[in-house]
């Protein structure tokens, strides 16, 4: 019989470890399953971490894997930027995965 190691502590968003692989694979810890949306870039991207944990002008990365600086956007971009394809699918992807742990 094999025995399955101990799984370590969760990896902190800020640990440049946390990020290697999507979020849509494996069992993903708490941490990755904390995103909150933002309109940045042309599109509403889901942000990695705590709503509020961004000062504008602050790098964030997103769900798809891009580095965008936060911002306080105006309603008109909430209202008329479509959302990020890819972000939408790893979201969806990490809230089912949560939702099965």
């Amino acid at each position: 019989m094999t025995i399955a190691p101990e799984p370590g502590p969760p990896t902190a968003l800020g640990d440049p470890g946390a990020l290697d692989e999507p979020i849509g694979f494996g069992n993903p810890t708490p941490e990755q399953l904390l995103f909150y949306w933002m309109p940045v870039d042309g599109r509403r991207h889901a942000i990695r971490g705590a709503h509020g944990s961004h000062h504008p002008g602050q790098p964030a990365d997103t769900l798809c894997g891009r580095q965008v600086l936060t911002r306080t956007a105006s309603e008109r971009e909430w209202i008329l930027w479509t959302t990020c394809d890819e972000c939408w699918h790893i979201a969806k992807s990490a809230q089912h995965a949560g939702s099965h742990r």
